[in-house]
């Protein structure tokens, strides 16, 4: 199956959004960031 490159424009204000929602879950789930990658695959 080729590959085909994904065409995606967001708005300033759906970025602020998503980076906000990604702070969000950061702050709620701490112990996340301290996962290996391992660890993160098997969730």
């Amino acid at each position: 199956m080729p590959y085909q490159d994904i065409n995606v424009s967001l708005s300033d204000a759906d970025l602020t959004e998503i980076k906000q929602a990604i702070n969000t879950i950061q702050q709620k789930m701490p112990f996340l960031i301290t996962l290996s990658q391992e660890e993160r695959r098997r969730l």
